[in-house]
């Protein structure tokens, strides 16, 4: 479907996973791999900025179920930033809101991990 690029930058202890362009079947080995990295590097306070996503299918959104469990049993967590509003679309339709949170802002995402 489209080009899919992954970055990521720290702030202090959390891992902030910037995704520009879409996740489907074709792209999301590239967004399943970075978080294997992460998860070896032990990074597991992560935000991932959707402020570039133009579209996830669902093998993109079972990328993040499935990290987000594997990050949980490492004492850590997922949430989400800056969704678009198409990306949002598909998040809310597919019910993820009561155990993956997606947050307006970066910042309010950071905030999640020092409890404010």
């Amino acid at each position: 479907m489209g080009e899919l690029s992954v970055g990521t930058r720290n702030q202090g202890d959390i891992t902030i996973v910037d995704i520009e362009g879409s996740v489907d079947t074709v792209t999301s080995g590239k967004l399943s791999g970075l978080f294997d990295k992460l998860l070896a590097d032990k990074a597991v306070k992560i935000v991932v900025n959707l402020s570039k996503a133009k579209y996830i299918n669902s093998a993109g959104w079972g990328i993040f179920l499935g990290n987000l469990k594997r990050v949980k049993m490492a004492s850590g967590n997922i949430v989400l930033a800056q969704m678009s509003e198409e990306v949002r679309h598909i998040y809310t339709l597919l019910g993820f809101k009561s155990f993956l949170k997606q947050y307006p802002t970066e910042a309010e995402a950071i905030a999640t991990y020092s409890g404010g």
